[in-house]
């Protein structure tokens, strides 16, 4: 599975933000990071799943998904959506909806467990830090904020989609 890039980039994030942070006053209000999640009083606090809560649905959502098959062959007809309920970083119960379609084809194609898990893990490990994930103010902590990430297939393309059901 592929999971690494957000801790890669947090890496570098912090080091950023202790070079930023000597030269920066601690009462200045004007300078925010757009990849941080704010979570102290003066700012709004981030309602997102963490990293591993992210994955955790994945895994449950592809299960649903194959129904216990190894793989399972898909078409542009089927809704592959399925939700996990998680608990946010806030420790408040949140809904992440998770989204699998196969676009721009009509021949079916095999997905299998593997393929699942890895899309939903790249929709956080391949976006862009401060829209698909940010990183908790001070902490080394990454959260989802969902997004999107397409797999190229023999046939059209598999897109998986990941996001917070409203109202939640």
């Amino acid at each position: 599975m592929h999971f690494t890039t957000p801790t890669i980039i947090l890496a570098l994030l912090s080091a950023k933000a202790l070079v930023l942070g000597s030269v920066i006053p601690d009462n200045s209000q004007t300078f925010i990071l757009s990849g941080y999640c704010w979570n102290n009083s003066l700012t709004r606090h981030e309602h997102y799943p963490t990293e591993d809560d992210h994955n955790a649905g994945a895994i449950s959502v592809c299960n649903m998904f194959l129904g216990g098959q190894k793989s399972k062959q898909i078409n542009m007809y089927d809704q592959n959506l399925g939700h996990s309920d998680l608990t946010a970083y806030d420790k408040k119960a949140i809904t992440w909806v998770y989204e699998m379609t196969l676009r721009d084809t009509t021949i079916k194609q095999d997905v299998d467990f593997d393929t699942c898990v890895d899309g939903f893990g790249r929709v956080l490990s391949e976006g862009k830090l401060g829209d698909a994930y940010c990183v908790v103010h001070g902490q080394e902590t990454v959260l989802s904020k969902g997004g999107r990430w397409e797999k190229p297939m023999k046939y059209g393309t598999l897109r998986f989609d990941v996001r917070k059901k409203r109202g939640t």
